[in-house]
């Protein structure tokens, strides 16, 4: 077992030690919430879904750091709940899921990750765009479930988009995955 694994495990055993001797499941709207009046209910049920369908613990804790920043306002250069750019919102996220410090720089975080080939994406994979007829990679989000994926929009800050609109089809740039600890 690597080392982060290992570390991520300890982190675990010591957070449910540290528990009472009670611990009740909490049901996917239950966990890191936001305030309801600030997310909408089509946001809610995009996050339940995925909640649904994918079941690891990995999954679990980062589709819950999601949830905790969905509706964050938008600010150039941010990395905190006050206001995140893209790239800054997938660092904390990253960073608060995983303890992994990324670029806060879409391009670069795109150099960081390994291509999907052949393969169905999952939460948490990275998906690029080229936006405003750029030709570099220049915005970044994050997958979620079937065509729904959360990305930090300098017009409605952190949000949930399908990308099967116009806009995002059409500036699509790929997706690729972070692997902590890729092959030789």
């Amino acid at each position: 077992m690597d080392r982060s694994r290992i570390a991520l495990l300890i982190c675990v055993l010591i957070s449910v030690s540290s528990m009472s001797c009670t611990i009740r499941k909490l049901a996917p709207n239950e966990l890191g919430n936001t305030s309801k009046s600030r997310v909408p209910q089509e946001w809610r049920s995009v996050m339940d879904r995925a909640m649904r369908t994918y079941t690891s613990l990995d999954s679990r804790n980062i589709l819950n750091q999601i949830r905790i920043n969905l509706a964050a306002p938008y600010r150039y250069g941010g990395i905190t709940r006050s206001g995140f750019d893209c790239s800054g919102f997938v660092v904390r996220v990253f960073e608060d899921t995983f303890g992994i410090t990324l670029p806060h720089n879409s391009l670069l975080i795109y150099h960081e990750c390994q291509p999907i080939k052949h393969s169905k994406p999952m939460v948490g994979d990275l998906l690029f765009f080229r936006t405003n007829s750029s030709t570099s990679i220049n915005h970044v989000g994050i997958y979620i479930v079937g065509t729904k994926f959360v990305h930090a929009s300098s017009k409605r800050g952190v949000v949930i988009s399908d990308l099967r609109s116009e806009y995002y089809k059409n500036n699509f740039a790929g997706i690729r995955r972070f692997v902590l600890n890729p092959a030789n």
